[in-house]
C-alpha cells in the first residue's frame, strides 16, 4: 500500500531539522531516466528561532511548493522527491534527466516572490541522496508509522490518556538473543504475552511478544517504541510494531 508524504525530525549540527518526503520509492525505470539531482534553496523571511518554518509562510510557501512540483513534472521533465529545512534555509529536492536542465524556472519562481534564491545540480545516479538523506531510517519510520497508528486511533474515538496494554512484537535471530533482550526488558515493567520458534521464518525465526500497561499519547507512546526498538537492535533483534485496543471515557475497550 502506497505510504504517500509525511514528515520528521532529525538533528543537523545540534539543531532541529525538519524533512518532508516522498516516502513510495519510485519505480528503477524513473531511477534511471532522471540520474541528476537539483537542489533549490531559499532563506526563510521569518523563521522562528529554532530555525524551522513559521506559521506566518505557511500559506506562502505551501503555494510555492505546490508550483514547483507542477514545474518540475511539466516543465523540467522530474521529479520532486522532498524538502528539508534547517537553520533558516529551505532547501527543495528534485531529480531531472538532464545536467543540462535549465533550472531558471525553479529560481526565478522564488526569487519573483522575494526569496534569495541559490540552486546546484550533481550527478547522482543511484538517488543517493533521496535515499541517504530524504528518506527516514527505519527507526525514523516506525515513528511516523506511530503518529500515523495514533492519528488513526484517536478517529475511531480514543482517548489516548486513559491507561491500557501495549503488545509489541519483536524477532530474533536465536533463542539466545530473545532470552538476553527479555532479560534487558521485563525489569522495564513490560510482560511476555508469549513467544515462539518458527522455522519457516527466513532470518528472524524467534519471535516474542511483550506488553505493559500505559497511556498512548505520542510522546509517551514514542518513547516506549523507540527504546524496544533500540534495545532489540542491540540483541540482534527486529521491532515489529505494537497493537493495543480502543478506550474512551465512556465504555472504556471499543
Amino acid at each position: 500500500m502506497p505510504r504517500g508524504w509525511d514528515s520528521y525530525f532529525v538533528e543537523i549540527e545540534d539543531r532541529k531539522a525538519s524533512v518532508f518526503v516522498d516516502l513510495d520509492p519510485p519505480p528503477p525505470a524513473v531511477v534511471e531516466a532522471l540520474p541528476f539531482v537539483l537542489s533549490v534553496r531559499i532563506l526563510l523571511r521569518s523563521p522562528g528561532s529554532h530555525g524551522l518554518m513559521t506559521d506566518a509562510e505557511f500559506e506562502t510557501l505551501s503555494a510555492l511548493e505546490d508550483d514547483l512540483e507542477a514545474i518540475t513534472a511539466e516543465q523540467l521533465r522530474g521529479r520532486y522527491v522532498g524538502r528539508y529545512t534547517h537553520d533558516g534555509k529551505r532547501t527543495f529536492v528534485v531529480y531531472v534527466p538532464s545536467e543540462d536542465t535549465a533550472h531558471a524556472a525553479l529560481t526565478g519562481h522564488f526569487e519573483t516572490r522575494g526569496y534569495k534564491t541559490e540552486a546546484w545540480i550533481e550527478a547522482d545516479a543511484n538517488w543517493q541522496k533521496y535515499h541517504g538523506w530524504l528518506y527516514p531510517i527505519p527507526e525514523e519510520m516506525q515513528t511516523i508509522e506511530d503518529r500515523r497508528a495514533l492519528e488513526a486511533l484517536a478517529e475511531r474515538g480514543d482517548v489516548h490518556s486513559i491507561p491500557r496494554d501495549v503488545d509489541h512484537w519483536i524477532y530474533f535471530e536465536s533463542a539466545a538473543d530473545r532470552a538476553s533482550f527479555l532479560n534487558d526488558v521485563l525489569g522495564e515493567g513490560f510482560t511476555v504475552r508469549s513467544q515462539w520458534d518458527d522455522d519457516e521464518v527466513a532470518g528472524r525465526p524467534f519471535g516474542v511478544q511483550v506488553f505493559r500497561h500505559q497511556i498512548v499519547d505520542f510522546d509517551t507512546l514514542a518513547w516506549t517504541v523507540r527504546d524496544l526498538f533500540r534495545r532489540a537492535e542491540r540483541h540482534s533483534g527486529d521491532y515489529d510494531g505494537w497493537e493495543t485496543s480502543i478506550e474512551n471515557s465512556a465504555d472504556g475497550a471499543a
